[in-house]
């Protein structure tokens, strides 16, 4: 485990549920940089981001619905790296805490379905863009560059 850098917490229909204080202690333990819980939906990610157990994260991958916890965690510091992916509404709003970051270098956004009710306006998408450049990807529903 010493080696291990990259964790990826499936569903948990798939292998059980995980805690946010089963996480920091894995991350307390490990060495892990990269940490992926997209799957995870009941996981208190709130309380995760708070703690300065995840100082040494450069990767991250959430539900869309923790973005605002992301951006405004004071320990994320290290972070670059930021993915996004839902199936729920995700408005401006959602997303705008992003363009102030002061570490992000890179937010892929993944939108799953074309006929969300409520999503990014074009506006906001250019925004993203503006800020960060090439490091910036959204798809929808599979599709890169549809907005």
């Amino acid at each position: 485990l010493s080696r291990l850098r990259y964790l990826a917490l499936p569903a948990p229909v798939h292998l059980g549920n995980f805690t946010s204080s089963g996480i920091l202690e894995l991350l307390d333990r490990v060495p892990i940089t990269s940490l992926a819980l997209t799957g995870v939906n009941n996981l208190d990610l709130d309380t995760l981001v708070a703690s300065p157990k995840v100082a040494r994260l450069t990767w991250l991958s959430v539900a869309t619905r923790h973005v605002r916890a992301v951006a405004a965690s004071p320990h994320l510091t290290s972070l670059t790296t930021l993915r996004l992916s839902s199936i729920d509404r995700v408005a401006d709003a959602d997303v705008e805490p992003l363009l102030d970051h002061p570490t992000l270098t890179s937010v892929y956004l993944k939108l799953w379905s074309p006929n969300q009710p409520t999503k990014p306006t074009p506006a906001m998408i250019a925004r993203l863009r503006t800020r960060f450049g090439e490091g910036f990807t959204h798809e929808t529903s599979g599709v890169p560059g549809i907005v």
